[in-house]
């Protein structure tokens, strides 16, 4: 008898956790249509370069390499 009452309780829940996750969904997509956002011409045209990128990747992969540098020193060190 405790384990059908706790499938039912189990099954209540998962109900009203799908019931309240569509809600939530719904109204995401309600706010997300409504949405609009204005960017400056400026930053769509840096965002939209080759050369943006280009030099992000060159600074995360020269950041990379310095912090291994740093990690390599202190293990050296230590």
């Amino acid at each position: 008898m405790g384990w059908g009452l706790s499938v039912n309780a189990y099954s209540f829940g998962m109900s009203v956790f799908k019931y309240c996750m569509n809600l939530l969904y719904t109204r995401l997509i309600q706010e997300w249509q409504d949405l609009t956002v204005t960017y400056p011409q400026w930053l769509t045209h840096i965002v939209m370069s080759e050369f943006y990128y280009t030099l992000t990747v060159i600074a995360v992969c020269a950041a990379a390499f310095v912090m291994g540098l740093a990690m390599g020193f202190t293990v050296v060190i230590l």
